[in-house]
């Protein structure tokens, strides 16, 4: 073997193959990869006109060779022409690159194609077996989506997330960029394995297998150890897209892996050391960075309600002042409202002038209430004569020529929830010059209204099969990356509100890690279940957004509360008045009055979501709860303890970690701090802060 390490990790190689053959944390002795005996290297795609599932496994090529470098930290693997299944050989080089740095094991790669075929896909590295810490037989996979970080159970059961129709093996799959990193392991130690690319140059795909597959599928377990003659293992394998065509080289952006002790937030903290070497935020104005709540009002859509004329807005205004509300998000206000003829973003006539609207907008700010515009710049409406005649060179064309996109949102109509007579919409290709400058020209006409920020829907949207644009006459690489672009985009955007005078905002819904460099803040919604707070784990002060749709909305409130979520109200499913919910408006009232009273404990302070504290109910212990430490170096820490239960009220122990002193509590409804005598007793549905006194 050839071995490369640090003190974060042992790896070996074969040197016959290139196979990863050993990964070994140093801390714990624990052996990923088990014994070695399902050691791979590389695979590839490389399609025939006839057979699109024309592979390469690199665990039947031999190395042409391979380097070591003088001081032993990186190794350089070398294939040549290698022979894919059926017999083929195939005139291209493969390059792997690995390297032990700060960061952990790091792997990079060029392919350098002479042949006639494109090489569609690499999976490089690959992970031919991750056993479970411990000899527990317990396995589980953290995986980011958006905002949030969800655990899913690997062994002993493993579901199988892909049609079983088109696959071999079951599988479960995450791509970048809303999924930077996995992890996998249990809640005690476990391998990081991050995608180290921050500028979306291209689709990465985590892949996880289960072979040599289920022992029943009705449980979706597997075998303990050995089936029909095989190991039981988890694959998992690092998908690139180069689509390298013939005479290209492509470089393949950088994965990183690494051993760490600890919960999911250790290993949330390797992928935090990389992002500190290149992440500065989107700029936001100030009054997004302190507590506020928001309002979202849709006030026409596609199907033509026209619930509120521009001038009406002003009594909304009125409510919120009433409420104690600050910011207006205000969607539908364009031509044929929300989702209408897109990318258009004039007014729409039926609803007041531009004037109308310039001058509520002016109104509302004089009333102390910032007005945000909803915006979209991801799709084209193509029932509009603008698309027919001049918008449909730009959109996104899939490997066959054809358009993408999808059958477009339902909008209240029976019709439309049946799932027909929607508003088709077709992604536009980002890279496109002429598409950007439409973008561009319509974003300047919002930002003509003189209002607070924008709030840009979909900037989420993966886009399925219009993630890469085959376009061969739209002036970009064959294919190009759809979210690469997203970023040009955007460097525009933040260019044309640099420019405008006053300090906007320019929000985004849901948005990934990536994206907080070019979105000021995010909004989303939340519910019950297993997520975990990620995002506000990696940047504890990154202005985020949560919606509130109940009528009495405590748990979602409580959870604003406990994870440092700014409040959108959105009574009617924000197509209401405030009014319409007093038991939310007063209660998320409360919340807002208490955490600007202890503002250095709840709002300046650091997220350390569930680390630094423990909190038992009768001796068990209770999950809903986070803890923020002081920003000024003091180690204080706050503790803010939910109770979820509808109808039981719970009795809970707080322990701060190297802290024995009196503990006090405040809570919403009342605010005073007092001396915590002993356990705490929390209503049903109701939170309470535990501060050191």
């Amino acid at each position: 073997m050839i071995h490369l390490n640090n003190e974060y990790i042992v790896a070996g190689f074969d040197e016959r193959s290139g196979a990863l053959l050993e990964l070994r944390s140093p801390a714990t002795g624990w052996s990923v990869l088990g014994n070695g005996n399902a050691g791979l290297s590389f695979s590839m795609v490389v399609p025939l006109d006839d057979r699109l599932n024309h592979r390469v496994l690199g665990q039947k090529q031999k190395l042409a060779g391979y380097e070591v470098s003088v001081d032993g930290r990186r190794l350089t693997l070398v294939w040549e022409r290698p022979v894919s299944e059926t017999g083929m050989e195939l005139d291209l080089t493969f390059t792997g690159i690995v390297e032990v740095t700060p960061l952990g094991l790091e792997f990079s790669g060029k392919v350098v194609n002479r042949s006639p075929h494109r090489v569609e896909n690499i999976g490089f590295p690959l992970f031919g077996m991750i056993m479970p810490p411990g000899n527990k037989g317990r396995l589980w996979r953290w995986t980011a989506l958006h905002t949030d970080m969800l655990p899913t159970e690997l062994l002993p059961k493993f579901a199988n997330a892909q049609g079983y129709w088109g696959a071999d093996y079951p599988a479960q799959v995450a791509n970048t960029p809303h999924s930077a990193f996995v992890l996998v392991g249990d809640e005690n130690e476990g391998l990081y394995v991050g995608h180290h690319c921050h500028t979306n140059d291209e689709l990465v795909q985590f892949l996880f297998e289960l072979k040599p597959g289920q022992m029943d599928s009705w449980t979706d377990s597997a075998a303990a150890q050995r089936l029909g003659g095989e190991d039981v293992r988890v694959q998992l394998t690092l998908n690139h897209f180069p689509y390298a065509g013939p005479g290209q080289s492509i470089e393949l952006t950088r994965i990183a892996t690494r051993p760490y002790v600890g919960s999911w937030h250790k290993g949330a903290d390797c992928y935090k050391r990389w992002r500190a070497t290149w992440h500065k935020p989107a700029p936001a104005p100030d009054w997004c960075k302190q507590v506020h709540s928001w309002q979202q009002i849709q006030i026409n859509s596609i199907s033509g309600e026209q619930r509120c004329r521009y001038r009406d807005l002003v009594e909304h205004g009125r409510q919120c002042v009433k409420h104690g509300v600050q910011a207006i998000q205000l969607t539908g206000w364009t031509d044929n409202g929300q989702d209408g003829r897109m990318p258009s973003h004039d007014i729409d006539p039926r609803l007041g002038t531009r004037q109308e609207l310039r001058q509520t907008i002016t109104e509302l700010r004089g009333m102390g209430i910032r007005t945000v515009l909803y915006e979209k710049f991801v799709y084209a409406d193509v029932s509009t004569d603008w698309y027919k005649q001049e918008l449909h060179h730009y959109m996104v064309r899939d490997i066959n020529g054809n358009t993408a996109g999808h059958s477009g949102w339902a909008y209240f109509l029976p019709s439309h929830f049946a799932g027909f007579n929607m508003r088709r919409l077709d992604w536009g290709c980002m890279h496109h010059a002429q598409w950007r400058r439409v973008c561009r020209e319509e974003f300047q006409r919002s930002l003509d209204l003189d209002a607070d920020g924008v709030l840009i829907d979909e900037s989420c949207h993966p886009r399925g099969d219009g993630r890469y644009c085959f376009a061969a006459d739209h002036g970009h690489t064959v294919p190009a990356f759809n979210p690469h672009g997203d970023s040009r985009l955007m460097e525009e955007l933040n260019e044309l509100t640099r420019n405008h005078g006053r300090q906007l905002v320019i929000a985004g819904e849901a948005t990934h890690d990536l994206q907080t460099a070019e979105y000021g803040m995010t909004y989303f919604r939340i519910g019950q279940g297993k997520a975990l707070p990620l995002l506000r784990y990696i940047d504890p002060f990154y202005p985020m957004m949560v919606a509130a749709t109940g009528y009495d909305d405590r748990e979602k409130l409580n959870a604003c509360l406990m994870y440092r979520y700014v409040i959108s109200y959105e009574p009617l499913n924000f197509k209401g008045k405030l009014d319409d919910f007093p038991l939310t408006m007063a209660y998320g009232r409360l919340i807002d009055d208490l955490r600007r009273r202890y503002q250095e404990q709840l709002w300046d302070a650091i997220f350390e979501d569930t680390l630094g504290a423990t909190v038992t109910v009768d001796g068990k212990p209770h999950k809903e709860f986070s803890v923020f430490r002081k920003a000024d170096g003091s180690e204080q820490r706050s503790v803010v303890v939910v109770n979820h239960s509808p109808t039981n009220r719970i009795t809970a122990t707080v322990s701060i970690e190297d802290y024995k002193g009196p503990l006090s509590i405040a809570t919403p409804e009342l605010p005073e701090r007092v001396v915590a005598a002993g356990q705490i007793v929390i209503p049903p549905r109701s939170a309470a802060v535990v501060f050191q006194s």
